[in-house]
């Protein structure tokens, strides 16, 4: 009997060299962006295996329900394995600084210090941890906000390797630390944040510090219905972007000459200074890579020198925000041939 869902035909593929056009790019460079590359280790769902004995012809049952779940190798509708995109390790990048801080307490001045660190929010997980950053002392009071001169920065730049999923288990801590001038130091107020809320939101925030409580007067709060207090807002910039890799292809490259008799007989080559990352700087050649076009000749206003592209790519490292403000220099070398 024929199959209550039928499987569908196949659709009939056009040839490219039939549906491909000619594309004339104007000349520039043609940027391609991909992640990082990485060791990866990723849990990867196998199909199952295929029948023990090739030669066996599966009966008309068994082809129809390979074709449906399409979990058997080596017969129609077969699937390849898939992989988990949230648990493909990515780069990112962390910074973090605070402009200004404002005491809420009930204390009229507060003599403190903050502490920031970045963790998992489990303390027996071995994720990623980055050193725990303190700031000076401040006395706050009540009339009114500290605004600092210049921001203090507690991470700039801070790189690491983790999934999309392990966002969520990593949290940004910021503690405050109440001076005491004949005791210890006391805990005061912290407040936390994990990197997923941290990715979904503006880089400006702010940030309400509750105070510190043992379980003993947690508990008679919630007993008593009595809310934690607040105890400070901080306010600066959280910034956790991606970093890519952006490959640059310089692509159809023409140069008009203003004085053909003067530069007819000269050969002419492209070189670009490209930053490999925030750190280069082109104009002086730092930290940069130079990709080079071959020397051409025979070049005129109606007929220009002309690269369709050159034979090396250019490779640049950075997020978003930091691709976005690099550039690159195009420099433009003549030389008469030997034979001349």
């Amino acid at each position: 009997p024929s199959h209550p869902f039928p499987r569908p035909a196949m659709a009939d593929v056009a040839d490219p060299a039939e549906t491909a056009g000619d594309h004339i790019a104007a000349g520039g460079a043609t940027p391609t962006t991909s992640a990082p590359s990485a060791a990866v280790e990723d849990d990867v769902v196998e199909a199952e295996e295929s029948p023990t004995n090739p030669q066996e012809k599966p009966t008309e049952a068994r082809r129809r329900f390979w074709g449906l779940c399409g979990s058997r190798k080596g017969y129609p509708g077969a699937s390849a394995p898939t992989r988990d995109l949230s648990r493909q390790k990515l780069l990112w990048e962390f910074s973090v600084s605070i402009n200004r801080f404002q005491f809420v307490g009930s204390e009229t001045t507060m003599p403190c210090f903050f502490a920031v660190s970045l963790q998992p929010t489990k303390k027996e997980s071995k994720s990623v941890r980055l050193l725990t950053q303190y700031s000076p002392k401040y006395d706050l009071d009540k009339t009114g906000p500290l605004v600092l001169n210049r921001p203090s920065v507690f991470y700039e730049r801070k790189a690491f390797r983790a999934s999309q999923s392990e966002l969520g288990k990593l949290e940004l801590k910021v503690a405050m630390w109440k001076v005491s001038r004949w005791t210890f130091n006391s805990y005061h107020g912290v407040t936390t944040r994990s990197l997923e809320q941290i990715l979904s939101r503006e880089p400006n925030t702010s940030m309400l510090l509750q105070e510190t409580l043992t379980e003993a007067d947690r508990e008679e709060k919630k007993k008593h219905k009595r809310p934690i207090s607040d105890v400070a807002v901080v306010f600066g910039e959280v910034i956790l972007e991606e970093v890519f890799d952006v490959k640059l292809f310089f692509e159809n490259w023409k140069f008009f000459p203003d004085n053909e008799k003067k530069e007819k007989k000269e050969d002419k080559q492209l070189t670009f200074v490209v930053p490999k990352n925030f750190q280069a700087n082109p104009s002086k050649n730092q930290k940069c890579q130079v990709v080079s076009t071959n020397w051409r000749r025979d070049g005129s206003s109606l007929n220009p020198y002309f690269w369709k592209a050159t034979t090396q790519i250019a490779k640049v490292r950075g997020t978003r925000r930091a691709v976005q403000q690099m550039y690159f220099i195009a420099k433009l070398f003549s030389a008469k041939p030997v034979n001349d």
